[in-house]
């Protein structure tokens, strides 16, 4: 994933943390989280200030669902 691909991603997840509700693109985009390396994963969630297993249960969890 490229620095774009995570800054958008990183705009989508605090989105969806301030409440707000995500398209059917948005929400599949948050599912590449689970594909990223774990360094990737590392570097985002210390950018969004998350551990990676509250990211990952997250979109297991709530975005999976809808």
């Amino acid at each position: 994933m490229d620095e774009n691909q995570l800054l958008e991603l990183k705009k989508i997840y605090k989105k969806y943390k301030a409440g707000y509700l995500l398209s059917d693109r948005e929400k599949e985009l948050l599912k590449k989280f689970v594909n990223l390396s774990h360094i990737e994963k590392r570097n985002f969630a210390e950018q969004v200030n998350e551990s990676v297993d509250d990211i990952e249960t997250f979109i297991e969890k709530d975005i999976k669902r809808q």
